[in-house]
């Protein structure tokens, strides 16, 4: 996992040399272990963790399964605060900003994800 971890961390930091830092290593580790437990494996009979620990099958589609992976460091765009909130912006008014993703929140739903403002390097969970 240590591994895993650092190559997905030298992988962001080469996109983005000046907001990824080894400071971000928590970040990574929990991408990968997120990752590694939600995907199935030959060793486990092409099942996934939670699979094997319930014993059943699992009802979703593998287009369901993988469709919130995303890579660690890969960008994202947030919407503009004034838009989240039902307000309008002006026409030439940028609607959105780039982050960095950092994985998936563990204090909130499992859509919610932790992005890094490369500007202001403030984490958010968005």
């Amino acid at each position: 996992m240590v591994e895993k971890t650092r190559t997905v961390l030298l992988n962001a930091h080469a996109r983005w040399p000046d907001a990824i830092a080894i400071e971000l290593w928590t970040f990574a580790f929990r991408h990968v272990i997120t990752k590694w437990n939600n995907t199935p494996r030959p060793d486990l009979s092409f099942k996934t963790l939670e699979e094997v620990f319930n014993r059943m099958k699992c009802t979703k589609e593998p287009s369901e399964v993988f469709q919130d992976c995303h890579t660690f460091g890969c960008p994202v765009y947030v919407l503009h605060k004034k838009l989240q909130d039902g307000k309008t912006v002006k026409k030439w008014e940028p609607r959105a900003h780039v982050g960095v993703y950092l994985g998936q929140s563990r204090e909130h739903a499992s859509n919610v994800s932790y992005v890094l403002n490369p500007k202001t390097r403030h984490i958010s969970s968005q």
